[in-house]
């Protein structure tokens, strides 16, 4: 499922970054230009953490449970006691949060009243591999072994006093795992970030700022894509985008050259460039020019946005009629640049799997990436 036009707006006025606090435009009719108010700041320490977001916060659920040893442990060489041990402590941290997630979501239902989805008032997200575990601490005299865990989950603001609501410092709740002898005590806590920004003179240093948006296909009779990618191009000409080639969305082709314009920044002229791709601009025994494409933005372009269906275990899928996408399991080995970018993908539950298939690239990390994604589904609806 993807956003509607309405939506979209938001994301390329995200993308577009200064264009939103800008003046007038230049009395130039060949390079309309448009200024940044005062000088941008520098922003590089003030993202503390690695997820921010306007409308919910990253919590981390925290506590220490046990695993039972086989009888035969202590027969076992170090190497076979260091694998068995991992595997039971990934086998019992499964229980664990099993445990605590049917705890959480049980109490977001009561809370909700159990609301209609479009009702909720208090919702959670997991994405994958969210649980963690310490090194296990074998118990002297004991025939079990200790860890600390931790669960990370999304969840709304305020999801703290719902949880924990008994505590307004350090947040924690008692709960009975199943294979504890005790209750165990599960602290949460929020991660740090309320604010975060682009790294602005990174994106400008080249006198270019290059946003690549491609459009993956729609399976629907509507054909969603097919109306936003009109929208959008109807949008950039209106707003005073240029392009010789393209005056209109029926001119747009797979090889038409970029909407550009101008802004000043700090004194200094910096070219925009805004390329659209969508499914129909290929024959179906063309669909490689898709991915070619994507793959050229991703390589080289400062600002790369995929709206289009997604999903857990998705890749970019770029059309339906045939189906053709980059697949996740190509993520690890696309060409990627080590400069700075920013990554907006645009589709259900992106931030469940993409952050973390895009950065098994070798070429990207947290320090030269950003990634705006989805939490939840994003219905045309919306």
């Amino acid at each position: 499922m993807r956003r509607a036009p309405a939506a979209l707006s938001k994301i390329l006025a995200l993308t577009a970054l200064t264009f939103a606090a800008c003046g007038g435009e230049d009395a130039s009719t060949s390079a309309p230009v448009v200024e940044a108010p005062h000088a941008l700041p520098n922003f590089e320490d003030a993202k503390a953490d690695n997820f921010v977001s306007t409308n919910a916060r990253e919590y981390l659920l925290k506590g220490a449970a046990h695993v039972d040893l086989p009888a035969d442990f202590d027969t076992l060489d170090n190497a076979t006691k260091a694998s068995t041990l991992d595997k039971l402590v990934q086998s019992r941290l499964s229980t664990v949060a099993r445990n605590v997630r049917s705890h959480v979501d049980g109490v977001i239902r009561g809370v909700n009243d159990d609301a209609d989805a479009s009702d909720i008032e208090y919702f959670t997200f997991y994405k994958r591999n969210a649980n963690e575990a310490e090194p296990a601490v074998i118990l002297e005299g004991e025939t079990r072994a200790r860890f600390d865990f931790q669960i990370e989950l999304v969840g709304s603001y305020y999801l703290m006093s719902k949880i924990a609501p008994e505590q307004t410092r350090t947040r924690s709740f008692e709960l009975t795992i199943d294979g504890e002898d005790a209750p165990v005590e599960i602290v949460v806590e929020g991660t740090p970030s309320t604010d975060s920004f682009p790294k602005y003179n990174e994106l400008f240093a080249d006198g270019v700022y290059d946003i690549g948006l491609h459009f993956g296909g729609d399976y629907n009779e509507g054909r969603f894509d097919i109306e936003t990618a009109k929208w959008t191009v109807q949008t950039l000409l209106d707003g005073g985008w240029l392009n010789d080639s393209v005056t209109s969305f029926d001119d747009l082709k797979i090889d038409s050259p970029p909407f550009t314009r101008q802004m000043l920044i700090e004194g200094k002229v910096v070219e925009a460039r805004i390329t659209v791709v969508h499914s129909d601009m290929v024959e179906p025994s063309e669909e490689s020019k898709l991915s070619d494409s994507m793959k050229a933005s991703l390589a080289s372009k400062d600002v790369v946005i995929y709206s289009g269906h997604a999903g857990p275990g998705a890749g970019f899928i770029l059309d339906y009629q045939p189906r053709h996408e980059i697949p996740t399991r190509d993520f690890a080995t696309l060409d990627l640049p080590s400069k700075y970018q920013i990554y907006v993908f645009d589709g259900c539950q992106t931030y469940r799997t993409y952050v973390d298939d895009i950065l098994t690239n070798p070429a990207k990390t947290f320090d030269n990436l950003d990634i705006v994604t989805t939490v939840n589904t994003t219905p045309f609806s919306v």
